[in-house]
C-alpha cells in the first residue's frame, strides 16, 4: 500500500516527483511517496483486556504491545526481522513520527517480562527507541466530598475583564475522549478530527471528559444559555484517543498529537498523562518527540500536571516544550490532588469546574448537559483557552506566551510548587509588558519605562513586581512623557469600568509652587471618534503635595514632593471598535528632569472589586 513519509525519513523504496491533474493539466508540488507492505496508520484496536502494572510506579501498560522507532535507513525487511525475533508483528505506524506499533503473539505475564523484551530490542543497534505501550488516563479527579463549593474559575483568572478587549480566535485542538457534537453549547464550535480508538472520522465522546474539556476552553459564549468558554471565538478540533473508560494507548496518543498538529491547530490541549515506567526512569521518547514535532509545526501545547499529589513528573506535561498546568482552589491554594514541583509551569482553577458533558449514560454524562468536575484536566483547558485570548490581543511566539503567563501570574504563598502561580488573563493581555520590562503593549514617547519602583517603600509597585513610569527630561528639549495603549473594544461592550493607581512626584515642590514652573499630569481615555474622557489631572500649583524622603532626581535639588498613591475608578461609556488608552505627562517648559508619574494596578473592574497584589 502507499503512505507518505517526510523527506527526512525517506527510505530507499521512496520516490519523489510531481503530478498533473486532469483536465486542468496543473503541475503540483513535489510529494514523497513510499511503497511499503507495512500498515500505514492503525489496523487493529488496542487490547485493553491485557494489561500489566509496574509495581513501583503503578503505571499500566498493554501486555501484548510495544512501540518501536528504528534508526534511519533501516530496511523494511530488517524491521520485520527484528520484530519477528520477539514474536511480534507490526500492526500500525505513525509515518510522520517514525513510530511502529508492534503486537506480540503472546501477552507478557508481568511488567518485568515486558521489560525483558524491551531490553532485548534496545540492544539491537538498529533500534532507536522502544517503550511499552503505556495506558494514559484522563486527569479528572473525583472527590469523595460532594459538597465542594461552586468554583468560579472564569472570574478567578479575570477572563471577564480580558473579554472587553480580546476574545480569542485561534483553533484549539482537544486530544481527549472526543466530544458531543450535538451539544447545544458546542455544536457550532466543534471540528471533527479523527477517532483513533474506533479508527474512523467520528470522534464522538463515549466517556464525557473530552466534552467537559472542550467546553472549558471554548464553549459558545454570550448565547443566553449554558456556560461561557474562555475563548469566545475559537473553534475546537476534536481528536479522540481515549475510550469509554477514559483510557488511551501510547500509540493512539502520539498519533493524536500528530494529527492535531497537522490540522494547523495553534493550540493543543492534553488533559491526560503518564508518570513513566519502572520508577519513571523513562521520559517518554515517543510523547516528547510528538510534542517537539508539533511545536515545529507551530502549535502551543498545554497539558495537565496530574492528580496524584506528587512531585513525580507526568508526561506530556513535563516535556520541555509543554506548558505544564497544576490546579488551584477557590482560595488560590494548591488543590489537594494536584501534582507539583519545579517542572510545573503555572496553575489555574481546577476544583469543581462547571462545563459541558453529554446527556447520555456515559460515565461523566449528566441529563442536564452540564456537570462540575475537579482535576488538573479542568485547569489545563483554562490555560489553553486563555492562550487563544492572549494571541488575539498580541501575536506572540510559543516562548513569549509562556513567559507572559509566568510573569503576570499571581504568586501563591506559601509556595506550593505550582510554577509561577495562578494565571491572570487580564494582566497578561493588558499589563503584561510592565512585568516583562519591555513595554511591548504600550506606545511610548519621552522618558518612559517599566520600573521595580524608585527605591523607597512608598514607591514600590502596587501590583506584582513592576509598574509603569514616565518622566520629563532629562534632555532640555524633552517636555513630554507619554504612555499610550491601543486596544479593540469588543462587540456588545457599552462601557468599561476603569480602575487604577497612580502617584505624581516632582522636585519642583515646594520651591516652585505658584510659579510658572507648573509641571502637570493628565490621564485620559480617547474614544474612536476622538472624544476624550479625563480620568485624572495633577499639577504642582493645584495638587495636594507632601514631602517624601530618600529620592533625588537628576537635575534638581534633593527635596521631592508627591501626591501619594491615588486611586481612580470611572465607568467609561464606549462603543465597539478601536479605542486608545492614553497616559500623558507634560512639563511647563523648563526641561529639567524633575517630574515623574507612576501608574500601576490597571484593572477593568469597579473600585469595590479592585485587588492589587504587591510582591512579598
Amino acid at each position: 500500500m502507499w503512505g507518505g513519509f517526510p523527506p527526512t525519513t525517506r527510505r530507499r523504496d521512496c520516490a519523489a516527483g510531481v503530478f498533473r491533474d486532469s483536465p486542468a493539466r496543473t503541475w503540483h508540488p513535489v510529494y514523497t511517496l513510499c511503497a511499503t507492505s507495512l500498515p500505514v496508520g492503525k489496523t487493529e484496536p488496542t487490547d485493553y483486556g491485557n494489561l500489566v502494572t509496574d509495581p513501583v510506579s503503578g503505571q499500566q501498560a498493554i501486555a501484548n504491545e510495544l512501540l518501536v522507532a528504528f534508526v534511519e535507513g533501516t530496511t523494511e525487511d530488517k524491521i520485520k526481522s527484528i520484530v519477528a525475533s520477539i514474536n511480534g508483528t507490526v500492526i500500525g505506524t505513525v509515518p510522520g513520527l517514525g513510530i511502529y506499533q508492534v503486537r506480540l503473539s503472546q501477552p507478557s505475564a508481568s511488567s518485568s517480562d515486558l521489560q525483558t523484551l524491551i531490553n532485548t530490542l534496545s540492544s539491537n543497534p538498529e533500534v532507536k527507541a522502544v517503550e511499552p505501550s503505556l495506558v494514559l488516563s484522563t486527569d479528572t479527579f473525583t472527590p469523595t466530598d460532594q459538597n465542594f463549593a461552586q468554583q468560579d474559575g472564569v472570574k478567578k483568572i479575570r477572563a471577564d475583564e480580558a473579554w472587553y478587549i480580546a476574545r480569542g480566535g485561534s483553533t484549539i485542538a482537544v486530544v481527549d475522549s472526543g466530544a458531543d457534537f450535538g451539544h447545544s453549547d458546542l455544536k457550532n464550535k466543534l471540528l471533527k478530527g479523527w477517532d483513533f480508538v474506533g479508527n474512523d472520522n467520528d470522534p464522538t465522546d463515549e466517556y464525557g471528559h473530552g466534552t467537559h474539556v472542550a467546553g472549558i476552553a471554548a464553549a459558545e459564549t454570550n448565547n443566553g444559555t449554558g456556560i461561557a468558554g474562555i475563548s469566545w471565538e475559537s473553534k475546537v478540533y476534536i481528536v479522540r484517543v481515549h475510550n469509554d473508560k477514559g483510557k488511551g494507548s501510547l500509540f493512539d496518543t502520539v498519533a493524536g498529537i500528530e494529527k492535531a498538529a497537522a490540522s494547523g491547530s495553534r493550540i493543543i490541549n492534553m488533559s491526560f498523562g503518564t508518570s513513566g515506567w519502572f520508577s519513571g526512569l523513562i521520559q517518554s521518547f515517543f510523547i516528547c518527540n510528538a510534542v517537539d514535532k508539533a511545536v515545529a509545526k507551530g502549535s502551543i501545547l498545554v497539558a495537565s500536571a496530574g492528580n496524584a499529589n506528587t512531585s513525580t513528573k507526568q508526561y506530556p506535561a513535563a516535556c520541555s516544550n509543554v506548558i505544564a498546568v497544576g490546579a488551584t482552589t477557590s482560595t488560590d491554594a494548591k488543590a489537594p490532588f494536584s501534582n507539583f514541583g519545579a517542572w510545573v509551569d503555572v496553575a489555574a482553577p481546577g476544583v469543581d469546574i462547571l462545563s459541558t458533558v453529554p446527556t447520555g449514560t456515559c460515565p461523566l454524562c449528566d441529563p442536564s448537559g452540564y456537570r462540575s468536575l475537579p482535576g488538573t484536566s479542568m485547569a489545563s483547558p483554562m490555560v489553553a483557552g486563555a492562550t487563544a485570548v492572549l494571541l488575539a490581543r498580541e501575536p506572540l511566539t510559543n516562548a513569549k506566551v509562556e513567559e507572559r503567563f509566568k510573569r503576570t501570574a499571581k504568586r501563591l504563598l506559601p509556595d506550593p510548587q505550582l510554577g509561577a502561580g495562578r494565571i491572570d488573563l487580564f494582566e497578561a493581555v493588558f499589563n503584561g509588558s510592565f512585568e516583562e520590562e519591555n513595554m511591548a503593549l504600550w506606545q511610548t514617547q519621552g522618558t518612559v519605562s517599566s520600573q521595580p519602583g524608585l527605591g523607597t517603600p512608598e514607591t514600590k509597585p502596587q501590583d506584582r513586581y513592576r509598574l509603569g513610569y514616565a518622566s520629563t527630561g532629562p534632555d532640555g528639549a524633552q517636555v513630554t512623557g507619554e504612555l499610550t495603549q491601543t486596544f479593540q473594544v469588543q462587540a456588545g461592550v457599552t462601557s468599561i469600568p476603569v480602575t487604577f493607581k497612580y502617584a505624581f512626584l516632582s522636585e519642583e515642590f515646594p520651591e516652585f509652587v505658584g510659579s510658572i514652573y507648573n509641571d502637570s499630569l493628565t490621564i485620559k481615555l480617547r474614544a474612536p471618534n476622538g472624544a476624550e474622557t479625563v480620568l485624572a489631572t495633577e499639577s504642582i500649583n493645584a495638587s495636594a503635595y507632601s514631602m517624601i524622603s530618600g529620592l533625588d532626581f537628576p537635575g534638581g535639588d534633593t527635596t521631592v514632593g508627591w501626591t501619594g498613591w491615588k486611586t481612580v475608578s470611572v465607568d467609561i461609556p464606549v462603543t465597539a471598535g478601536a479605542g486608545t488608552y492614553d497616559l500623558f505627562l507634560s512639563d511647563a517648559g523648563d526641561g529639567i528632569y524633575d517630574t515623574v508619574v507612576l501608574v500601576d494596578c490597571i484593572q477593568f473592574r469597579k473600585q469595590a472589586d479592585m485587588i492589587c497584589t504587591p510582591a512579598p
